[in-house]
């Protein structure tokens, strides 16, 4: 072929490559572009994962199976012992020997799904919110079983994290329990471990608690 033939086809052939190009480029851009930030995310999302845990705290039920004889007395002790007042154990807050044997015994009592629902079922919401977040959740408990508030911040520190997150299923303003036990036991753990963040995320914007409850209502009319 002569040299200006070759011109001749290099100038018809000239703009499929330009096309041919542009199309690659608009193909594969957006993957590199996309791992990229995909990495990126992933390097965030590990450092996060690294030192950033959640506590998520329940009201708590006592299991159905306690001794009944016993239930009133491990409830008083372990209120005291967590720095709750209830109004139910007067002005007396004298840890007990045997008190403190049954609030131990009530703490550490074998959780089945049949003995206590209520347990199993902030441990559900736990395992969604692990897998929502990809941060590590522990459950904690305000009263009448283990593991306490400040037994799961425990936990939590000692595996570890060194910002700990504490919210509550307990979403409306108002109850004694969110707004001022969980912070006690928050403020008692708190002095142990100096160099740990504690942070509340609470109080719950009732705009976010009422379109939950909103869903709820509009699914159950369909």
């Amino acid at each position: 072929m002569s040299i200006n033939g070759m011109r001749k086809q290099m100038k018809y052939m000239l703009p499929m490559v330009v096309i041919v190009g542009a199309l690659v480029m608009t193909a594969v851009l957006p993957l590199v572009v996309s791992g990229a930030v995909g990495d990126k995310q992933a390097d965030v999302k590990q450092v996060v994962k690294d030192d950033v845990a959640v506590v998520l705290v329940g009201h708590g039920v006592p299991p159905s199976d306690f001794p009944r004889n016993e239930l009133r007395a491990a409830i008083k002790a372990l209120n005291e012992m967590t720095g709750h007042d209830h109004g139910d154990g007067g002005e007396d807050h004298e840890h007990d020997a045997e008190g403190e044997v049954l609030a131990k015994k009530l703490l550490n009592w074998p959780m089945t799904r049949e003995n206590n629902a209520y347990y199993f079922g902030v441990k559900d919401i736990a395992d969604v919110l692990r897998s929502r977040s990809g941060l590590p959740v522990f459950i904690g408990f305000n009263e009448f079983c283990g593991p306490t508030t400040g037994d799961a911040i425990d936990t939590a520190v000692k595996q570890g994290y060194t910002h700990v997150i504490v919210t509550t299923v307990m979403m409306t303003p108002g109850g004694g329990h969110s707004e001022r036990d969980i912070l006690n036991s928050m403020k008692r753990v708190e002095e142990n471990y100096p160099h740990v963040k504690l942070t509340y995320a609470w109080p719950f914007p009732v705009e976010r608690v009422a379109g939950v409850l909103h869903e709820q209502v509009m699914d159950s009319m369909n």
